[in-house]
């Protein structure tokens, strides 16, 4: 807990406290214009198997007027596990905006989030980095910011699908898609563990992960297993919205990526009468292949980071729209 003064008006950030959701889920709804249940917030705080750190602002009346919360994933960062912090959920109520929080934030890092390595990072909308520009040099120092792409395809015309298809589905192709079931876990398991290698940061993307993050999501995504032939190769994971298939998750080992899974990948989209695919990702190799196929780049999205490893890193972590709270 930690006591502090703006304006002559006493204010303490806390921890999370069994019982604040029913003061702040309609305090995140109504500020950040959202319609999360408690179900929902249930299973992105404390169903997450990795906890979260929920910073709770409080005013001299023990009124919440603020949080900066966080979901914890399990990481993996240049070849060893260590935390990873996504900020969500920010805000500070309508009436104490402009009162200075953000000239607090060193606060919040110094007194609440561990002193052991890890890597945090958020998706800041465009008036949040403004804010960045209050906040104390000790903090500020070490925020990263850059961009990352989302990619789009709209569905071909008949004739050019129909072509297409016939290409895709000959004799040589031995790609196939298959649902994800619960008996699959050594399936994924080992897949993460092959892929890993060729990674430098990325959520880890095991079994339990996956039945968190997708399976149990109270977005109803939809999981597939990638193989050739009989062996696993990849996963990627789907959520249905207004005609538009969004790819939420992907992983493909890279010696087996190629054309013709992006295409097998494109075609269950397709299946369910959607216009368009989208997908955010930052990994090279899939963009490449992205671009092989006519994706486009439709929009650019902010990404903030820091990692108490090494002062000012640079890094380009592997991130799709399930590391984040899109869905």
């Amino acid at each position: 807990m930690v006591k502090f003064n703006i304006n002559g008006e006493e204010f303490t950030f806390r921890k999370y406290k069994k019982g604040d959701e029913n003061e702040l889920l309609p305090l995140i709804n109504r500020n950040l214009n959202q319609k999360m249940t408690l179900d929902d917030w249930k299973w992105k705080y404390l169903d997450n198997l990795n906890s979260n750190l929920i910073i709770i602002f409080l005013n001299n009346n023990n009124q919440i007027v603020g949080q900066w919360a966080n979901v914890i994933r399990r990481g993996y960062y240049y070849g060893k596990e260590l935390s990873s912090f996504e900020g969500v959920d920010i805000f500070t109520r309508e009436d104490y905006r402009g009162t200075g929080f953000m000239k607090l934030i060193h606060l919040l890092h110094n007194n609440f989030f561990p002193k052991k390595q890890i890597f945090y990072y958020g998706l800041p909308p465009n008036f949040f980095l403004r804010l960045y520009n209050n906040v104390h040099y000790s903090y500020k120092n070490h925020i990263n910011f850059t961009k990352i792409q989302v990619f789009k395809k709209k569905k071909s015309n008949f004739i050019f699908n129909f072509i297409n298809t016939l290409i895709n589905n000959d004799k040589n192709n031995n790609i196939s898609i298959i649902g994800v079931t619960y008996n699959n876990k050594e399936d994924i398991n080992n897949l993460w563990n092959r892929k890993k290698n060729e990674l430098e940061i990325s959520t880890v993307r095991d079994w339990d992960y996956l039945n968190w993050r997708v399976l149990s999501s109270p977005v109803k995504q939809k999981l597939f297993l990638i193989k050739n032939d009989n062996r696993v190769i990849g996963f990627f994971s789907i959520f249905i919205k207004n005609r538009t298939c969004y790819i939420t998750d992907i992983l493909i080992l890279n010696r087996e990526l190629n054309k013709k899974v992006i295409n097998k990948i494109n075609q269950i989209c397709f299946k369910f009468k959607v216009k368009e695919i989208k997908i955010l990702i930052t990994d090279k190799s899939i963009k490449q292949y992205l671009f092989f196929d006519k994706y486009l780049v439709s929009e650019l999205i902010n990404f903030s980071y820091f990692t108490n490893i090494k002062d000012d890193m640079l890094v380009s972590p592997y991130f799709t729209y399930n590391d984040s709270d899109f869905f």
